[in-house]
């Protein structure tokens, strides 16, 4: 009997695109929360958000496995009590985007 193990080939490196937000467990956690941000390779973006979360993140991570460990980082600093994440697959295309804007956007 082989036991050999057979790994297939891995594909081309592709990073992938999350959106997280997050509930931070109090405004005193803003501060422990933007040093970590500051020091997260994978973030590339953020936002304070009025909404019933705090703030939302762009993650881009090298494979989910990358991802993972952002997310752990961030749930285990004391800082973030809740996080939801969306794992972005494409974009819509629903008209002409507004200067200044994302793919997609339109004008109001």
């Amino acid at each position: 009997m082989d036991d050999s193990l057979t790994v297939a080939p891995q594909p081309a490196r592709q990073d992938i695109d999350v959106l997280v937000s997050v509930r931070l467990t109090s405004e005193a956690a803003s501060d422990r929360f933007l040093a970590q941000l500051r020091a997260e390779p994978a973030v590339v973006a953020a936002w304070w958000v009025a909404a019933d979360v705090d703030a939302v993140l762009r993650l881009a991570c090298r494979d989910l496995t990358v991802f993972e460990g952002v997310l752990s980082r961030l749930r285990l600093s004391g800082a973030v009590v809740g996080a939801v994440t969306y794992l972005l697959l494409r974009p819509i295309a629903v008209g002409p985007a507004v200067a200044g804007g994302s793919d997609g956007a339109r004008s109001g």
